[in-house]
């Protein structure tokens, strides 16, 4: 008959724990892994944390990858996205306990690819370009067109924060030939966004909102609230940067009708970064006009937002703006307290 043990403080757990040999370790969590795949299947994703801590300890590391990365998305839903990067970097270690294989080597570059949701949130930028880089150079080494092209795209995407404009514009320009030349309209989607990030960012704001309109019509129909490949709802993304270029170009009407959009589909969604980037675009459309008290009327619960979740991507963009609408209200205080946080 099997004995249940209870312990009456962690520190016996962990002294009971410690004093077993590896092999026995093993054979408990193997058959705690066994027990949940029964009881709960081994697709349950609210589950997959507990499956890769057993799977991990029982040394079956295919199976940890799996759900690692499935905690991962998880998440990635409940905008946790410093626990995902985790969850991503114990898959990565899972996969390096094995071979080599077809198989091992495309999810390791689709983990690598998955990654870039939650490092470009967090703004761990070059951990982000670290992992598009090394997808790309696997893709290309097994001959893989598709995983290769979007490693492209992710490394341009990283670009428009770490590299100089010229470089970023002709990266995402070079990453939207290779989508639309493949065909593939879902990555075509995601390159546009990250080129009109790159031409917004080298102040060629005609050419950004010209390059994303489209993209904003073919997105209101079944794909309204998709994240294609984006942290955020790509609707909204892709309204945020078309209102910047439009208040950018002093066409605040075409800017507003932008952002209130961007703002209908982020309360939807309810995703904190679809209401903070929606928040962005709106301060900034209100500032640009001179209405300092509606600028940071929109701004101050997106600064918010993003500490509780830690998107500290917004953080700069974020403080720069909202810090000037202070100034401009005659609150320098707040805006040196505000910059003075963005830069720690």
């Amino acid at each position: 008959r099997t004995r249940d043990l209870a312990f009456a403080h962690d520190l016996v757990h962990e002294v009971a724990y410690a004093g077993m040999v590896r092999d026995r370790r093993r054979a408990l969590h193997a058959r705690a892994y066994d027990r949940l795949g029964a009881i709960y299947g081994e697709a349950a994703p609210e589950h997959a944390a507990m499956f890769y801590r057993h799977a991990s300890a029982a040394a079956r590391w295919l199976p940890a990858a799996r759900h690692a990365r499935a905690a991962a998305a998880r998440s990635i839903e409940a905008s946790a996205y410093r626990q995902a990067a985790r969850h991503y970097e114990d898959a990565l270690q899972a996969l390096d306990h094995l071979d080599r294989t077809r198989e091992t080597i495309e999810l390791a570059i689709d983990i690598r690819l998955e990654s870039r949701v939650a490092y470009g949130a967090t703004a761990d930028l070059d951990r982000l370009l670290a992992h598009a880089t090394d997808a790309a150079q696997a893709a290309e080494a097994i001959g893989d067109v598709k995983r290769a092209l979007v490693a492209s795209i992710h490394r341009a995407s990283a670009l428009n924060y770490l590299g100089s404009a010229p470089e970023a514009v002709a990266a995402g320009r070079s990453a939207l030939a290779g989508a639309r030349a493949a065909g593939l309209p879902p990555l075509v989607m995601l390159a546009q966004y990250i080129n009109g990030q790159a031409l917004y960012a080298a102040g060629e704001f005609r050419a950004a909102a010209t390059l994303l309109a489209p993209a904003c019509d073919a997105l209101q129909g079944a794909q309204r609230l998709s994240r294609l490949g984006t942290t955020g709802t790509t609707l909204v993304l892709f309204q945020v940067m078309r209102a910047l270029a439009h208040a950018s170009m002093g066409e605040f009407g075409t800017a507003e009708a932008c952002a209130g959009v961007a703002a209908q589909v982020a309360a939807e969604t309810g995703r904190p970064y679809d209401i903070i980037a929606s928040g962005y675009a709106t301060g900034v459309t209100r500032l640009y006009q001179g209405a300092a008290d509606r600028a940071i009327a929109a701004m101050e619960p997106a600064v918010e937002l993003l500490r509780q979740h830690e998107i500290r991507l917004f953080m700069p963009v974020l403080a720069g703006q909202l810090g000037a609408a202070r100034v401009l209200a005659g609150e320098p205080q707040a805006a040196m307290s505000l910059l003075a946080e963005a830069l720690a």
